[in-house]
């Protein structure tokens, strides 16, 4: 796939969400209600109810049931692309003084890619009313579809595709599809041509998922690794003791970091690091100093590193460190006597310790960041969007985030 960003959501994790927005207490407004109609010059209540849970269908609506479907104005809609059909099974309604009626109606929506981000809008809807009395259809065409269209519109809002967001990348317009019983949404990097819409039959079918191009991950990874340009740590100690005291600092600051990507989810990171210590003290009346910053040859070195997904948090893991067989730390002292005549001592630690370290450090891996619960707002009821059973793989070029999402 030729696009740098893109999101696909399944049919079946859409109308899981909507059984679950359906179920909850809050959201009763939506499922049933009381209005006033006004039928041959007489006024009187209607009750209705949804019954059972809608469910969408993401494949195009048939030429019948565009002829067939009324909007709020009671004209038919238009056939245009992106539709898809959200069925409602089981409408209930019951005049005053008469008994029930249930019915089933299919609503045409369409999914748009307008300013950031993909929403999915109701156009209309066909009502079976085979042996409905023409009062009752009077009331279905001119109260209940309208009704019905509206509220279906703000429940849809909350299963809307949100703008796509990767820190610090810039990306411009998003193009949508919908058909095969997912809806897919795209994007190109803000320097590349527009993203068009894809072909719903391109991708992977089932699951739900976040596609990203190697030069996606590796603009990302980059501008990750600008916050860390400059950064230091510094700490230190000391305590006093019979004859005299001591004190200790010690550091080491990031001078610049490169990276480049290797596969999707591999990089090479080249970190230019700098590091020192110093020591000074009082023994009785003899005072010392000793002082040294260390220089790795070859500087950068380069630390090979995989992105991999752990519970719900993604993390770096760093799979090699090559050219090793030259690689040496130097300790260089600051010009104090002591420094001097201690340098061979310092740097025979130094290269006791520089194996263990490598050796410690290979295969460790390092939290990035935990994927966090995303809160949603449908008609001012607050619902909580949760991401479980993260993976992270390849496929076709790109990185490929996958997820089992629920509302809640």
């Amino acid at each position: 796939m030729d696009n740098d960003f893109a999101v696909c959501v399944d049919q079946e994790t859409l109308n899981t969400s909507l059984r679950t927005l359906h179920g909850r207490d809050d959201l009763k407004k939506f499922r049933e209600g009381r209005q006033q109609v006004t039928i041959g010059g007489n006024n009187e209540w209607v009750d209705w109810k949804i019954d059972e849970p809608p469910h969408l269908r993401l494949q195009p609506p048939s030429d019948a049931l565009w002829r067939d479907a009324i909007k709020e104005n009671a004209q038919a809609p238009k056939p245009t692309t992106n539709a898809f059909v959200l069925t409602f099974p089981k409408f209930w309604f019951k005049r005053d003084g008469q008994e029930g009626k249930t019915t089933s109606i299919e609503a045409i929506c369409t999914l748009t890619a307008q300013d950031g981000k993909c929403t999915f809008t109701p156009h209309g809807a066909k009502v079976d009313l085979t042996g409905f009395a023409q009062s009752d259809r009077v009331i279905y065409r001119q109260i209940i579809v309208p009704r019905l269209l509206r509220e279906a519109g703000k429940l849809l809002a909350g299963l809307s595709v949100p703008n796509i967001n990767v820190y610090g990348l810039s990306f411009g317009p998003i193009a949508a599809a919908v058909g095969d019983d997912r809806v897919i949404t795209v994007a190109n990097l803000r320097d590349r041509p527009n993203a068009t819409p894809p072909s719903t039959t391109a991708l992977p079918k089932r699951g739900n998922y976040v596609l990203l191009s190697k030069n996606t991950m590796e603009k990302g990874a980059k501008l990750a690794a600008v916050l860390l340009n400059g950064y230091a740590w510094q700490g230190g100690g000391g305590d006093s003791y019979w004859g005299g005291w001591y004190s200790c600092t010690a550091g080491f600051k990031v001078n610049s970091i490169n990276v480049h990507a290797n596969s999707p989810t591999g990089f090479s990171v080249y970190p230019d690091l700098g590091g020192w210590v110093t020591v000074d003290g009082r023994h009785w009346f003899v005072r010392y100093h000793l002082g040294y910053s260390f220089v790795s040859h070859p500087n950068p070195v380069e630390a090979v590193v995989d992105l991999s997904v752990v519970n719900n948090s993604v993390s770096l893991k760093l799979k090699d460190l090559k050219d090793l067989k030259d690689f040496w730390v130097e300790a260089v002292s600051d010009g104090h006597w002591l420094s001097w005549i201690c340098k061979p001592l310092v740097q025979a630690l130094v290269n006791n310790c520089v194996p263990k370290a490598r050796e410690y450090l290979i295969g460790k891996s390092v939290q990035v960041f935990t994927v966090p619960d995303i809160p949603l707002n449908i008609a001012e009821v607050n619902v909580k969007l949760t991401l479980r059973n993260l993976t992270l793989d390849e496929y076709d070029g790109m990185a490929r985030l996958t997820a089992t999402p629920s509302l809640s």
